[in-house]
């Protein structure tokens, strides 16, 4: 059974961090609400008694405060349910991962890896004798089109729906390698072997990607896919020490 050593965080956070606004902005909404209702009552008193309609405009300019931020209530409950589906979907993964590998290999979920001043945010990061192995999860449903070369897919999540224009992941996920590369490097660690790896977690999400080098695998194939590596180098026990602890000291 492998290790696990961090959890996903990030997600955690932004979680957290919608539903305290959210629950903040039904307050103000409440408080906006009433408050201009007051007023536009108070303005029409006025109005009837000949004082003029400049309490109503500001009751009424105000009533279009709470309408703005119940917008934004929305917005943030359909992102809440994004980064929960996301959330759920990194924690299955981490999870079968665990079971599946054995004790020489080590999880480290939302890593970030910086060299200068660039950085990488990486969903999972598998250390093993084998290899390093940097996972980039996706939940997308529907068909998922594209070329491992361009970078943007397209998403169709279902029959007859227009397309969605997405990120090519596998070029994310290139990415967050060269960056591990060279903040290995900065750490004085050689390490050459290091391979990208593309899960997807729905299953009713199908990728067609042309001219693919790297594998998209479900979850239960990445565990099978990080077992099978050879790599030409096998790395010692002290050799994935070093790489744990310098990890570590990121977080």
């Amino acid at each position: 059974m492998a290790r696990i050593l961090t959890d996903e965080t990030t997600l955690t956070r932004k979680r957290s961090f919608l539903k305290k606004e959210s629950s903040a902005l039904e307050k103000i909404v409440l408080l906006e609400a009433g408050l201009a209702g007051l007023l536009a009552v108070a303005g029409i008193v006025l109005l009837l008694l000949g004082k003029g309609p400049a309490l109503l405009i500001v009751g009424l300019g105000l009533g279009l405060l709470p309408t703005g931020h119940w917008l934004k209530i929305r917005e943030n409950e359909k992102e809440h349910r994004s980064v929960s589906a996301g959330l759920k979907g990194e924690q299955q993964v981490t999870r079968l991962l665990k079971d599946s590998l054995g004790n020489d290999s080590y999880i480290l979920n939302d890593i970030t890896v910086r060299h200068g001043w660039k950085r990488a945010q990486i969903d999972h990061l598998v250390v093993t004798p084998r290899g390093i192995f940097v996972i980039e999860t996706k939940t997308w449903r529907g068909v998922i089109e594209g070329d491992e070369q361009e970078a943007f897919w397209e998403q169709v999540r279902n029959p007859g729906d227009k397309p969605i224009r997405l990120r090519n992941p596998i070029m994310q996920n290139r990415r967050q390698i060269s960056m591990l590369r060279l903040w290995l490097e900065d750490k004085g660690i050689n390490w050459p072997d290091i391979y990208p790896v593309l899960v997807s977690k729905s299953a009713a999400g199908e990728f067609r990607i042309r001219n693919a080098t790297v594998p998209t695998l479900r979850p239960a194939e990445a565990a099978q896919h990080i077992s099978a590596q050879v790599s030409d180098r096998t790395y010692t026990e002290a050799d994935v020490t070093a790489v744990i602890n310098e990890l570590m000291r990121t977080l």
